[in-house]
């Protein structure tokens, strides 16, 4: 049986982790923590487990997990349950954030990113995924958490978006609830209230008769 990954699977995955409790692991993608691994990324990466940080994770042993930016993308495809106690590796795929951006055949400009969660928002040495309706799920250090947190997509000056160069993209732009995006919630509710559109699916695809017809009722056509 051949594993399919796709960007609502990669979604899913990211929001599952945000029930762990997860601190930032350089070079780490869902390790539990541990004396071991701790040890082991000390010796990998001295500059990011210095002792003060190392002080800190060993309070966490066995009840949390360290995961990088990148990490929570990486453990999506390499099948690493969120919460587990094991995680897989695929050398061929085991890129940095910078790395991922580079290899992606589907990318842009973040004014141009497109309203279809599981896309990728990158900046130079960092990495998050974007969820859909201007949120953002990734796994950071500083001012804005330790571990997996959900951010919004204005909290950082994002460069560019992409497809993570793993996974399938598919065309359904929406998942679970399919909400109006915060830029279009206004124009959405003014739309439903003149009886132009429905508010049901805001966010699915439509054709030129469509938009058509919308523009021909919002400008007084009966």
């Amino acid at each position: 049986m051949i594993d399919i990954y796709t960007n609502i699977g990669l979604v899913e995955y990211a929001k599952a982790w945000l029930d762990y409790e997860t601190r930032y692991g350089w070079g780490c993608w869902g390790q539990p923590v541990s004396d071991s691994i701790i040890s082991q990324k000390a010796k990998q990466y001295p500059a990011h487990y210095n002792v003060t940080r190392r002080g800190d994770l060993v309070k966490l042993v066995g009840k949390a997990w360290l995961i990088d930016c990148v990490g929570l993308i990486k453990g999506y495809y390499w099948d690493c349950k969120p919460g587990g106690k094991s995680v897989g590796y695929h050398a061929a795929s085991d890129v940095d954030a910078d790395t991922m951006y580079a290899r992606a055949t589907c990318k842009g400009p973040i004014s141009t990113l497109p309203e279809k969660p599981g896309l990728c928002v990158q900046m130079d040495g960092h990495i998050g995924i974007y969820i859909g309706n201007g949120l953002v799920i990734e796994s950071t250090k500083g001012p804005l958490g330790d571990g997996v947190v959900q951010t919004k997509l204005t909290d950082r000056k994002w460069l560019h978006w992409l497809q993570c160069p793993y996974i399938i993209y598919g065309e359904v732009t929406t998942v679970a609830d399919n909400k109006p995006s915060p830029w279009a919630k206004d124009a959405m509710a003014w739309a439903v209230k003149k009886e132009i559109c429905s508010n049901d699916k805001p966010q699915e695809p439509v054709t030129k008769e469509q938009v058509a017809f919308m523009l021909y009722k919002a400008l007084g056509g009966k």
